[in-house]
């Protein structure tokens, strides 16, 4: 009798060789990227700029601490994929500092029943979570702002006020997630910053307007393309690294989720040169040695858009 041969699908998306140098990411580990952790990406790029986002801040992409979130964008009239931290990876942020010290169950606010374009929805008004933080040896609580579920909702579409499956099906669920994320920013506003969750960022649009994130915990509808603009990026990171005067400040802020976010927007070349910079820097500070980067260290040419 034959031997039978087994055959296994391709993955949903191209893989390159390129990926498993980079990131020691095989055909197999590819194909659960793809398939299961990252169902919702539709092209190779997107899931590249997860992985090095992850690799950035040395996660296990495997435990999908980001996602990837389609926002439309209202100058291309396009849906993108956009890369965002999750819940979990704001939690591990927070546990990173080794001063979380846990949270309380969440205080939901009144019951509304409404019809949102032909669906009835039962969602709770508002979501409020406290968390706590070791401060001078003192358990510290910290009350996140009351989010609204009106205010943060992801719709299923861009033209339809109806919730997506997920917020229909987990009203409570989600709007949680977004009060718990407010109140780690609350708690941790150096080492978390305005980093939104990708729970967040759900049905969100990107405005090419000059507008900027609002100064308040609230979520911003829209997001200012200016601000993931590559040449802008790019000397931000330089200046950042090299302006760092001991190991901690620089392991501080290469470990932060807004850095890793921001250097996982930028080409590969430039992302690599951010590590090698990183690397350098870290080197020199280590031996306690001033840094000083000599003017003919090639350098990613500054680009427009």
């Amino acid at each position: 009798m034959a031997e039978e041969v087994a055959k296994f699908q391709a993955p949903r998306l191209p893989y390159h060789e390129q990926i498993g140098e980079r990131f020691g990411i095989d055909r197999s580990g590819w194909r659960t990227l793809t398939d299961a952790i990252f169902p919702s990406a539709s092209t190779t790029d997107a899931v590249v700029l997860a992985l090095a986002y992850c690799k950035a801040r040395r996660l296990d992409p495997f435990k999908k601490p980001v996602q990837i979130v389609p926002m439309w964008d209202s100058k291309r009239k396009v849906m993108v994929d956009t890369v965002w931290p999750g819940i979990g990876e704001l939690r591990t942020t927070a546990f990173r500092t080794g001063q979380y010290a846990g949270r309380d169950a969440a205080i939901f606010g009144d019951y509304v029943n409404e019809n949102l374009d032909g669906v009835e929805v039962a969602y709770p008004e508002w979501c409020e979570v406290v968390v706590y933080r070791i401060i001078g040896g003192v358990r510290v609580a910290f009350h996140g702002p009351r989010v609204h579920w009106r205010e943060t909702y992801a719709t299923a579409g861009k033209d339809t006020r109806a919730p997506n499956k997920m917020w229909l099906k987990r009203p409570n669920g989600q709007i949680e997630k977004c009060a718990e994320a407010a109140a780690l920013r609350c708690a941790f506003p150096e080492e978390i910053g305005n980093e939104y969750a990708a729970e967040e960022m759900e049905g969100r649009v990107i405005d090419h307007e000059a507008l900027s994130a609002p100064e308040t915990l609230g979520v911003p509808k829209q997001i200012n393309s200016r601000q993931a603009k590559k040449a802008d990026l790019w000397p931000w990171v330089q200046s950042c690294i090299r302006e760092s005067k001991s190991l901690d400040e620089l392991d501080a802020w290469w470990s932060d989720a807004s850095t890793a976010a921001s250097i996982a927007n930028l080409p590969k070349k430039w992302q690599d040169c951010a590590t090698e910079e990183y690397d350098r820097q870290r080197e020199k500070l280590a031996e306690e040695v001033v840094v000083e980067f000599p003017d003919d260290v090639d350098q990613p040419e500054v680009v427009n858009g």
